[in-house]
């Protein structure tokens, strides 16, 4: 796939991404369907961040306050967007205890 074709739904940092590395690396096909999971779970990291920003990292339930449950969803999408772009060779990014995708996203390009 063009890597000016990088995939519709994903979000505009995702597609950077994806172009970024495409232009960078010639993948093999199934190392584009890995990067197309990595730049999915960058997109749902962000997402989950935006989502975090608006409403705050602690919200309330019938039982009182909770952290909020889109901190999972980042905290799970970055985690998995450092383990493929580790396994695709892309990043040193740590297996556990990786910092949010948007975070690795900048410090790549830096």
């Amino acid at each position: 796939m063009p890597s000016d074709n990088a995939p519709a739904h994903l979000s505009t940092a995702a597609k950077k991404f994806w172009r970024d590395v495409l232009d960078e690396h010639n993948l093999e096909p199934h190392e584009e369907k890995l990067l197309l999971l990595a730049c999915e779970n960058l997109s749902y990291a962000e997402e989950a961040h935006k989502l975090i920003e608006r409403e705050g990292l602690v919200i309330v339930g019938r039982d009182g306050p909770k952290p909020h449950p889109a901190r999972t969803i980042e905290r799970d999408a970055a985690l998995t967007f450092a383990k493929i772009i580790k396994q695709l060779g892309l990043s040193n990014a740590p297996s556990v205890g990786a910092p949010t995708a948007y975070e690795l996203h900048r410090r790549r390009r830096q």
